[in-house]
């Protein structure tokens, strides 16, 4: 399926985004081979999976700072292992651009922006 089939789903989301997000969560770590109960705790403690999520600057569903969101799209742009392309159009409202620049980041040893990373991947090490 070519990603831009998948819905978009962003600052007008309605009652189904949790239930989308964990949907989305579950396609994008198959596409990326991250693990699924990681991401969805990081994106639970970050948002609680709300895509309209504000806090302190930081922005939509993995709470991205716009500047570290533009600068990481930036550097994935150009990872041939990021398969969704420019994700700057999108920005962090948008549910499939913020989370698959969230898991490819992880992948990639960009962890350390996030810091519910450590306490999720502690407990949820693949097995």
């Amino acid at each position: 399926m070519p990603f831009s089939a998948l819905p978009a789903i962003g600052r007008s989301a309605d009652v189904r985004g949790t239930e989308y997000v964990i949907v989305l969560i579950h396609l994008l770590c198959s596409i990326y081979g991250a693990n699924e109960e990681m991401i969805t705790c990081m994106v639970e403690k970050e948002s609680s999976f709300n895509v309209n999520a504000e806090y302190r600057g930081h922005l939509g569903l993995a709470q991205f700072l716009p500047s570290t969101y533009e600068w990481l799209a930036g550097i994935a742009a150009q990872d041939g292992s990021f398969y969704h392309g420019n994700v700057l159009v999108g920005g962090p409202w948008d549910a499939t651009a913020s989370l698959s620049l969230m898991i490819w980041a992880i992948q990639n040893g960009y962890a350390e922006h996030w810091s519910t990373y450590e306490m999720c991947h502690e407990g949820h090490l693949e097995k």
